[in-house]
């Protein structure tokens, strides 16, 4: 049964593979195409087109690149929506690399811009993206130990999250409450926020179940019962080797080698240690 979700897991990551590097040459193409043309708007598409690729094939650096070019030429352009968009963008970047103090950084610049937008356009979809950087601004800001800032956005998400309609946005938005309360070993109002989360859990509206089992696993190892623990975390791992990103991979394998560590398990505990610091060398070395 492991070696057929482990082979499943191959063929999932294989497939996406092909399709990244597939995008990846049109993307190129529609780039020289751009700059034939010399059209500031087409260029600034293109790099963020290539930016976004990296940055999903887990190449941060080389998207940050991509993305320092495309914010170069909207700043020429001077719309504050695509500008706060590549300000969050970098944002994310930095964050995946765990440069936080940078991360926060552009995250303000992004905000900043996307107040500067809103406050002049009624646009529905920079108030979601205004919603979003609300969340990683709590999330950030949280890392960075800025306590009275957290708060601050965190009342703002909890406002948001009441509402939206959207079920994608509000499962986001209780996963970062969740996320907050445990950093914080605040654990009552995590639980609550996480028995609203077992409600949506098995929702396809939206594609976090994977981060929503690593939750229910922490909160069950607070709670000392190990063996939901690791059936969460197992349901986890599952669920993020067959979506392939690296990031929340990184810190569920962690996490994993960790709980296997402390419940008598040295095998298991070495193998996604392992597997962590395979993908923390593809993270964060370059050529």
């Amino acid at each position: 049964s492991t070696r057929k979700e482990s082979s499943a897991a191959s063929d999932v990551y294989k497939r996406q593979s092909e399709e990244y590097v597939q995008a990846k040459k049109y993307f190129n193409s529609a780039f020289v195409i751009a700059e034939k043309e010399s059209k500031d708007e087409w260029l600034a598409k293109s790099y963020n087109d290539l930016a976004v690729i990296h940055s999903i094939q887990s190449d941060y650096l080389q998207s940050l690149e991509f993305y320092q070019k495309s914010l170069e030429l909207k700043e020429k352009l001077a719309n504050d929506f695509y500008i706060a968009i590549t300000l969050n963008n970098i944002a994310h970047a930095y964050k995946s690399l765990e440069q936080y103090q940078k991360s926060q950084h552009y995250f303000e610049l992004a905000l900043e811009r996307l107040v500067s937008y809103t406050s002049q356009n009624d646009d529905l979809k920079a108030l979601e993206y205004l919603s979003h950087i609300y969340q990683s601004l709590a999330l950030v800001y949280s890392i960075n130990e800025e306590h009275q800032k957290q708060r601050f956005y965190s009342e703002k998400i909890i406002y948001y999250y009441k509402k939206t309609l959207n079920t994608k946005e509000t499962v986001y938005g209780l996963i970062v409450l969740t996320r907050l309360h445990l950093s914080a070993n605040e654990f009552k109002p995590a639980r609550q926020f996480i028995e609203q989360l077992t409600l949506l859990k098995d929702s396809n509206e939206h594609p976090f179940q994977d981060e929503i089992y690593l939750l229910k696993s922490k909160l069950a190892l607070h709670d000392n019962n190990e063996l939901q623990a690791i059936e969460f975390i197992e349901q986890a791992i599952k669920l993020a080797e067959e979506k392939g990103q690296s990031v929340l991979k990184k810190e569920i394998y962690l996490y994993a080698s960790e709980l296997y560590f402390t419940s008598g398990r040295p095998y298991e505990a070495i193998t996604f240690l392992k597997k962590y610091q395979y993908i923390y060398c593809l993270l964060y070395t370059s050529d």
